[in-house]
């Protein structure tokens, strides 16, 4: 996994490799990109575990696990084509998947303050749950986000 991410970042930090064996990337191509970037930020390991419930815990481990597979597999399609591929279309769409990343958190976390100054979490927990459902993950770049989830558009 920090193998690609390693190449990624210097295939895409070092510009072109040259102009007569370097062709624009497919939408596939681009999408693996854009999701690997994505699933990389994904898959950390989480701080916050400790205080969930077993089942929670359990689901977020089952999570993280297919997303490790969806990474894995990203990453068996992009690596072998880096060299061939124009690099500055692939850090186009990794910086957009940075972009989203970024919306998507400053959206959740605004949604959260907006429904915790209506209904207190520790008193309210199903409104204040419901609240959070209604306007968190309903945004553009969750949309972009979410189409990472599976990675079924992949050849193989």
């Amino acid at each position: 996994m920090k193998r690609l991410h390693i190449l990624l970042a210097a295939a895409l930090g070092a510009g072109s490799v040259s102009a007569q064996t370097e062709r624009e990337p497919s939408d596939i191509e681009l999408k693996s990109a854009y999701c690997t970037k994505v699933l990389l930020a994904f898959t950390k390991p989480l701080p916050f575990i400790e205080g969930m419930s077993a089942e929670a815990i359990e689901r977020v481990k089952k999570l993280r696990a297919t997303r490790l597979d969806n990474l894995n597999r990203l990453q068996s399609y992009l690596l072998p084509k880096l060299d061939k591929l124009n690099t500055t279309a692939l850090a186009a769409a990794t910086k957009r998947a940075e972009l989203d990343i970024s919306a998507s958190g400053n959206a959740a976390v605004a949604c959260m303050e907006d429904c915790a100054t209506r209904f207190n979490p520790a008193e309210q927990g199903a409104r204040f749950n419901a609240c959070v459902s209604t306007c968190s993950g309903s945004d553009a770049a969750d949309a972009r986000l979410k189409t990472c989830d599976k990675v079924d558009w992949l050849p193989f």
